[in-house]
């Protein structure tokens, strides 16, 4: 059985390297944690026997979990393991560079992170998170990071030039650390995922008449298209009016749920509630 002294991510063959990259894919683009050893050798293009050999050192490395799939009998289902896997890969073999990087979570679900993000959140050493933060995407983060509040920001923005430091916002909650973190740190890489007004204009670029609910906590977000805001349970923590304007220009405006039109016109509502 091998062990992690024994072998660095560079001394892998190749068969084993292109396996956890298929799977990263398939996690991270498609969003389809788990896969079956057909689709192991069908997307990755190598035999059968292949395959094998390298899911047994993958597993014997702690890289990939294998789990019966109860629907399918005596399937089995294939899984990497993202923890053990950041502890296997060391600095000289990561594709994220050491720096600071302002991650705004938009949505705030992992299926609409863009993969950058998620790569820069498997690959951080240290990640300073806001109140606005999904527990959904603080449980994307693995173990052995060092987790801290945005509070404890000027005490470990020093560690950038020598470590991968990731700050998670909410851009349309966390307007101040939006706006001031660019301002006041000179270099940073800024990665966004998809926002509730980009999804919401793609609603209303669709015609599309309907309520969209994403079921993150603490804080849901829901979305009303040309359709008037009814039974909404919780608190409301902010409000926004999306409309669409001549030549697909979008307007955006902050707004009391109160004063809501009835959204009969190219208009959407993006309305955070805080729930439970």
């Amino acid at each position: 059985m091998y062990t992690y002294s024994e072998l660095r991510p560079s001394d892998l063959p190749n068969s084993a390297r292109y396996i956890v990259t298929y799977l990263k894919y398939k996690h991270l683009v498609e969003c389809v944690d788990s896969v079956t050893f057909r689709e192991l050798v069908e997307g990755t293009g190598l035999s059968p026997r292949t395959v094998r050999k390298a899911i047994s050192l993958l597993r014997d490395l702690g890289l990939i979990r294998i789990v019966r799939d109860v629907s399918h009998g005596r399937r089995h289902l294939y899984q990497l393991n993202f923890k053990k896997l950041k502890a296997f890969e060391n600095s000289s073999d990561r594709v994220i560079n050491p720096g600071l990087y302002l991650i705004d979570v938009g949505i705030g679900l992992r299926k609409f992170m863009s993969p950058k993000a998620l790569s820069v959140i498997f690959n951080s050493d240290i990640i300073l998170y806001t109140d606005s933060i999904p527990d959904q995407v603080l449980d994307l983060i693995p173990e052995g990071t060092e987790i801290y509040h945005i509070s404890k920001f000027d005490k470990f923005i020093q560690f950038s030039n020598s470590k991968v430091v990731s700050i998670l916002i909410d851009s349309i909650l966390d307007e101040y650390y939006a706006k001031t973190i660019p301002e006041h740190v000179k270099s940073i890489s800024i990665i966004t995922c998809t926002s509730p007004i980009t999804y919401a204009s793609e609603l209303l670029r669709c015609g599309k008449s309907c309520r969209v609910i994403f079921k993150r906590t603490p804080i849901q977000i829901q979305i009303f298209s040309r359709r008037s805001i009814k039974h909404v349970s919780g608190d409301v923590v902010k409000c926004l009016r999306v409309e669409l304007c001549e030549r697909d220009r979008i307007y955006i405006s902050e707004c009391s749920i109160d004063n809501c039109d009835n959204a009969d016109s190219d208009v959407a509502y993006v309305v955070y509630v805080k729930v439970g």
